[in-house]
């Protein structure tokens, strides 16, 4: 996948999706392209991965730390959204 941006855009992208259109295609196929470019967030947003208070000295590209950093700044829109952990963790269940 092309680096050119962050896995937070994506994410955010879907999630905008979802909240305007519900889990619709669109939506759907944002958060596709989210889980392309970095499947570590899920895990991260609805809090069953424990986050530090110190954030990663670094950030790359589609590894863990990109994943905490993203988490740590939309956990709290994903998580006062309706149904959005829901969508998520079934799209989810559908790529197994």
């Amino acid at each position: 996948m092309k680096k050119d941006g962050s896995a937070n855009r994506d994410y955010n992208r879907a999630l905008l999706l979802f909240r305007r259109q519900g889990a619709g295609p669109e939506a759907t196929a944002a958060l596709a392209k989210a889980l392309a470019r970095n499947a570590h967030v899920p895990a991260c947003l609805p809090g069953r991965k424990r986050l530090s208070k110190k954030m990663p000295d670094y950030i790359g590209y589609g590894d863990e730390s990109e994943a905490i950093d993203d988490a740590a700044a939309a956990k709290v829109v994903w998580r006062k959204t309706t149904g959005a952990l829901r969508w998520l963790q079934a799209q989810l269940a559908e790529r197994r």
